[in-house]
């Protein structure tokens, strides 16, 4: 599967990329952005992309996005529109309903419910 695609079975310029991306999805990235890092084309860099990390470049930043979103409002103390910020979402009711889409609770309902799991252990 593309998706379980060991680290070893991804080649050096996609393995950078994706450290790339990790340092850097704070920032408004784009495809373009990317592929010129990678030094390959847009089209070229899409699909070499996909099929090496078995997801697309844009679902891949929102995966890392959202887990980091996840991490802050589970461990911090910051507020969900600065969390949406500190994401690189720039827009808040849409990293709300991508949120609730993503996770099936809005942020603020996976805040709560991860405070209440801190206070019974």
């Amino acid at each position: 599967l593309a998706c379980s695609k060991r680290k070893n079975d991804m080649s050096a310029d996609i393995r950078n990329t994706k450290l790339y991306i990790i340092e850097n999805f704070k920032k408004n990235l784009t495809l373009s952005d990317v592929a010129r890092n990678a030094m390959l084309s847009e089209s070229h860099f899409s699909r070499k992309f996909s099929r090496e990390v078995g997801k697309s470049f844009k679902e891949y930043l929102n995966t890392v996005r959202f887990d980091h979103a996840k991490n802050l409002l589970e461990y911090s103390e910051l507020t969900v529109m600065l969390i949406c910020s500190e994401c690189g979402f720039n827009d808040y009711p849409n990293f709300i309903r991508r949120f609730r889409q993503h996770f099936g609770q809005s942020p603020m309902e996976y805040k709560n419910s991860k405070d209440g799991k801190k206070v019974h252990n």
